[in-house]
């Protein structure tokens, strides 16, 4: 098993792939694999797979839940295009043009 302490997450992907780790990496991004995934293929833990991809510069999958700002408006995208305002959208609605009298 590779051990993140060690150099030996690239020489274990170059004696299995007979490829640079870095090559190896940018295929499994291009593949749009998470860590996860990349983590079971070589057999080695997430963090390992993270720290070499942080040094070569490789962007893979995130495991991660979508952001915040997603999530609410997902949850509340029906109570946003209400027609009638209340807490949920009160921000998300123009204000009358007419004057206040």
């Amino acid at each position: 098993m590779a051990n993140q302490y060690q150099d030996s997450l690239p020489n274990k992907i170059q004696a299995v792939y007979h490829r640079s780790a870095q090559s190896v990496l940018s295929d499994f991004s291009a593949q749009n694999l998470s860590y996860q995934n990349v983590s079971e293929i070589i057999g080695c833990k997430v963090v390992t797979v993270k720290k070499w991809c942080r040094l070569y510069h490789i962007r893979l999958q995130s495991d991660a839940p979508p952001p915040a700002v997603k999530l609410y408006l997902d949850r509340y995208r029906k109570h946003l295009k209400a027609a009638r305002i209340d807490r949920y959208n009160i921000l998300y609605h123009k204000w009358p043009t007419e004057k206040f009298v």
